[in-house]
């Protein structure tokens, strides 16, 4: 991946997946419950723009539905995202989701899906996701993009405490109903302790810390977020955020722990503004 905003379109669109779906008041207010965050942050009849993984969520299934990895093995190691424009209750989505590239991510198999999420209006919300599955092709190493480790104290750290109940919650507002997220028998089998928190609600709540770090709580402030999914949380833990200056003045690195333990890494977050301190 290169160091700028993923360019969609310049990926190869294979095995198509196109969906239509309508973004209503009841899914918004109950993924804004469900990330910690707060109604009053969206007038307008705005929405948060991590809630475009919802409509994204069932195009992803289709397209990884032919794949022979097991159950609960297809695991998220990377999440891209940028924000566009805003999305609005109401709206009708566009949701097209593609394999950008096939390959290995390290010693597993892994695919990069690529999804556009447009408005009536124009594109709103690009994602870029890779994948690593034991049933997955095989291939040549996917590219990943090298970020310099920061350096001095962070601007800014932020702690949250995800919820015990976060997992069933969350799989119930986006669809991701992984057993690893459900089960604590199918996690253990899958090698984790117990049940763990979903790698896209982990990042839902590091962004919120974000927006309320640099951007004065402006859901839109942030343009680009991508992070790499180290290590799971667990329901109950608590998530640390540190975010350091990168070399541009809108530019940052995050990285995320609980504990002694890395959880997100080599993040970048891109604001669509300079941050007033």
């Amino acid at each position: 991946m290169s160091a700028c905003a993923p360019d969609l379109a310049a990926t190869e669109q294979r095995d198509a997946i196109d969906l239509e779906w309508k973004l209503d008041a009841s899914l918004v207010a109950s993924y804004i419950d469900v990330i910690g965050d707060r109604p009053d942050r969206y007038p307008d009849s705005t929405a948060p723009p991590f809630v475009a993984v919802c409509p994204a969520m069932p195009a992803w299934k289709a397209l990884l539905h032919g794949s022979r990895a097991p159950e609960g093995s297809i695991l998220q190691i990377e999440h891209d995202m940028t924000i566009v424009a805003p999305l609005r209750l109401g709206d009708p989505l566009h949701v097209k989701a593609w394999i950008g590239a096939r390959g290995d991510y390290g010693p597993r198999p892994a695919v990069i899906v690529c999804t556009s999420v447009r408005t009536p209006q124009g594109e709103a919300v690009a994602m870029r996701s890779t994948l690593v599955g034991s049933g997955l092709p095989i291939g040549p190493q996917l590219p990943r993009e090298r970020i310099n480790a920061p350096h001095g104290e962070p601007v800014a750290v932020v702690t949250r405490r995800l919820p015990r109940d976060l997992p069933v919650r969350y799989a119930n507002v986006s669809g991701d109903h992984n057993p690893i997220h459900l089960d604590a028998e199918a996690a253990r089998r899958a090698g984790f302790s117990g049940v763990i928190v979903q790698g896209l609600a982990t990042m839902a709540i590091a962004w919120l810390g974000t927006v309320d770090a640099l951007c004065t709580g402006d859901p839109l402030g942030v343009r680009r977020m991508r992070v790499r999914f180290s290590q799971p949380m667990l329901p109950g833990e608590i998530l640390e955020v540190r975010l350091h200056q990168a070399a541009s003045p809108t530019a940052y690195s995050l990285n995320a722990r609980s504990g002694n333990r890395a959880v997100l890494k080599s993040g970048v977050v891109e604001l669509a503004r300079m941050r007033v301190p």
